[in-house]
């Protein structure tokens, strides 16, 4: 047995669904409040927590400094999407009730796993769940006309379902990672990929993000007609089901 099988889990499943649910910017306090209880332990764990919050833009902590950037969430709030900012790396997301975010916390020995590994352990993860509700696709890359595009999003056919960040800190030889995930349930993207667009207009980024490199669950899996909790729901169980053999 690894080490990392000796970890152990915890999963949050609040009144048996599975996911929590938050009002504006409450989903990213809690995973914050979270990755301090963690790392303030300094003792071997690992989480999943599974969650939704309110309508909103969600963005890296270094874009505060960015010039233009109280005019650009000015701007994004009067057309009905609040900014709030992030701890962890990337760019530009969207959450809503179409969105899951799937949070990870490991707690391990300094030097257990880098960067890279953490990613590819927690994208593994994702593609059981992918390949546990029947899609076939599912694969890791990049998403160059996506929002927020990295080496380690989740692909289906070439176009993005889901994409990660995550922030790490060492405390008395132990290395806690918060590996975190944004999984698009249903579509259409139309009008939060057009925020996306305005506000890093608004900053001079001026990136364009076509629909069609986006893909949601309920499209990948044929489940057009199914309601976003009963998707997110879903996942959940689907992963729950696998986080102990995973690791």
């Amino acid at each position: 047995m690894s080490y990392a099988n000796s970890l152990k889990t915890s999963v949050s499943s609040p009144d048996n669904s599975f996911v929590l649910h938050f009002d504006e910017a409450g989903g990213l306090d809690y995973e914050a409040a979270r990755f301090e209880a963690v790392s303030s332990m300094a003792a071997a764990t690992q989480q999943l927590h599974f969650w939704q919050q309110a309508r909103c833009l969600v963005v890296p902590r270094a874009y505060s400094q960015r010039r233009g950037i109280e005019a650009a969430v000015e701007d994004a709030a009067d057309l009905g999407w609040p900014v709030f900012f992030r701890a962890s790396g990337g760019s530009c997301v969207f959450h809503g009730e179409n969105v899951l975010c799937i949070t990870q916390l490991v707690c391990e020995p300094c030097g257990s796993t880098d960067l890279n590994d953490t990613y590819r352990r927690f994208t593994t993860d994702l593609l059981a769940a992918v390949s546990a509700l029947g899609i076939s696709a599912g694969h890791i890359g990049v998403a160059p006309n996506a929002p927020c595009d990295g080496r380690f999003n989740i692909l289906v056919n070439g176009r993005k379902l889901a994409g990660t960040a995550m922030r790490r800190r060492t405390v008395s030889g132990m290395d806690t990672s918060l590996v975190h995930a944004c999984l698009w349930l249903r579509g259409p993207f139309t009008s939060a990929l057009n925020a996306i667009e305005a506000f890093e207009t608004r900053l001079g980024i001026g990136n364009s993000y076509p629909p069609a490199a986006c893909i949601s669950l309920a499209e990948a899996t044929g489940r057009n007609n199914d309601a976003s909790d009963l998707l997110a729901k879903d996942w959940a169980c689907a992963m729950q089901s696998l986080v102990h053999t995973t690791y």
